[in-house]
């Protein structure tokens, strides 16, 4: 069991297949090799010491392109539970177009968002968390595009409602639109955006601005969440290499979800950081479409040798 492939299973058991350790012990013991959880623990951990430099030059590469998907989701800390203390954590994804980056934290506050983007200079494609908004406010080199799933998301409980079902509508149709430009060069993505989708977005925020409806309704809440955004939500029409909607970032942070929900979290702080970085690198191969396997092979083998390890776009 203590080959470099055997170890490169656990980790691609657990962090791409999301099978708990414990499960992937009880599987070797029925072929007849008694090892125990704690000891594939002990592989993913020395795991983690070798790539971890893997780690540092992956956050500064994503952190270096001009548009980043954010999006955070809760993680727990199973040791807190067991001193009676359930403690929840928090998983804050950074992804670019061939790489993601994770990052475990107790905090969902805008200090943490403020150690993870900062000083970032670029686009911050989100949700309409306040933290985000916060950093905008503080760094004007930060622009935010809020994401238009988010905002149909907002709508969705009120739509017996036919002003919500006209908003709705609108944004049906802003989809139709992004799925004829999907594809096409971004001068001819540009134009269509402008000569089609800019009409309609801005007729839609006029009507929302013509509206009268009671501050008790919670409809109203819903429009004021879209009103209250509109620059940031307008912002895809001027670049056409953004996309209207936060689904990219949402849909690679899909295996962390699975491993929670598998895992049920991390035992230690030393397990969230393991999770971080290994989830970080096998996200970041499939992004850069390398097959995470042999990703993990060159990574080890690099890092044995001493040399850089080379990060998962680097591969040709």
């Amino acid at each position: 069991m203590a080959n470099d492939e055997s170890r490169e299973r656990v980790f691609l058991q657990k962090y791409c297949y999301h099978l708990p350790l414990e499960r992937q012990a009880r599987e070797l013991s029925r072929r007849g090799l008694d090892v125990t959880s704690t000891t594939l623990w002990d592989y993913l951990s020395a795991l983690y010491g070798l790539l971890q430099s893997a780690g540092d030059r992956l956050a500064q590469h994503v952190l270096a392109q001009p548009i980043l998907g954010v999006d955070e989701t809760s993680w727990r800390l199973l040791k807190s539970e067991q001193k009676g203390k359930s403690k929840v954590w928090w998983v804050w994804a950074r992804r670019c177009s061939d790489a993601a980056h994770y990052t475990l934290d107790p905090s969902r506050s805008a200090e943490t968002a403020k150690a993870l983007l900062g000083a970032y200079s670029g686009t911050v494609l989100c949700d309409g968390y306040a933290a985000y908004e916060s950093l905008a406010r503080a760094n004007p080199l930060l622009k935010l595009a809020h994401c238009w799933a988010h905002a149909r998301r907002e709508l969705l409980p009120h739509e017996q409602d036919p002003k919500a079902r006209r908003a709705l509508r609108v944004i049906q149709r802003l989809y139709v639109l992004e799925k004829q430009v999907r594809g096409r060069p971004p001068d001819e993505v540009r134009r269509l955006r402008q000569c089609k989708t800019r009409p309609l977005l801005e007729a839609f925020f006029r009507w929302i601005d013509s509206l009268a409806i009671p501050p008790t309704s919670d409809l109203r809440n819903a429009l004021r969440y879209i009103q209250l955004r509109k620059q940031p939500l307008l912002r895809f029409l001027d670049d056409p290499t953004l996309d209207p909607d936060n689904n990219a970032t949402e849909r690679v942070i899909r295996g962390v979800v699975l491993g929670r929900k598998n895992h049920h979290g991390s035992r230690s702080e030393r397990g969230t950081q393991v999770a971080a970085l290994l989830y970080s690198l096998i996200d970041s191969a499939q992004l850069a479409d390398v097959n995470p396997h042999d990703y993990l092979r060159r990574a080890v083998h690099a890092a044995l040798d001493g040399v850089q390890i080379p990060l998962p776009h680097e591969i040709s």
